[in-house]
């Protein structure tokens, strides 16, 4: 079983984590739109590859990581990005884990078609992708509009193809 050591997580930026979340995310929507039924989520396509391709965007990562670097701590060093950095590492280990895939193997291309054949429940973790995305928008409080708009859009998408609640 993969998992990722504490002193990994230390040595990884919230850009990378970031990237492999937003990876783990678009290959679970790959997944989801090959289900049984999902013909009527082809339409969104055009949306889904914008909504991706804004949230991979340097610009954003790059004002993600900023704004998170500079959140407040408590006297003890408790902070709320502290905690958001813990819950996308705590996803992406678990869907590594889930899909049987290492680390490494989260920026390749190949991540997306692999899902095909995965046993992992792709459903669960698009939901699961949601509740962090809703951790990421609340808790980034001072993020710029354009910013706060693309991870609400990401949640939208997330949520056309997570399972109904």
């Amino acid at each position: 079983m993969l998992h990722v050591a504490q002193s990994d997580f230390r040595d990884r930026s919230l850009r990378d984590d970031w990237f492999d979340f937003m990876s783990a995310l678009e290959g679970i929507k790959v997944v989801r739109l090959r289900r049984p039924g999902a013909q009527s989520l082809h339409s969104f396509e055009d949306f889904f590859d914008a909504v991706f391709g804004a949230a991979r965007s340097e610009e954003f990562a790059g004002a993600l990581e900023l704004a998170f670097s500079q959140s407040p701590r408590s006297a003890s060093g408790l902070g709320a990005a502290h905690l958001v950095r813990l819950e996308v590492a705590a996803f992406n280990d678990s869907f590594a884990n889930a899909a049987g895939l290492d680390r490494t193997d989260f920026a390749h291309p190949a991540t997306k078609e692999y899902w095909a054949d995965s046993k992992a429940n792709a459903g669960t973790f698009a939901s699961r992708g949601v509740v962090v995305l809703g951790s990421v928008r609340d808790l980034w409080e001072d993020a710029p509009l354009w910013a706060k708009g693309i991870v609400k859009v990401i949640e939208e998408a997330m949520e056309l193809v997570a399972p109904a609640k």
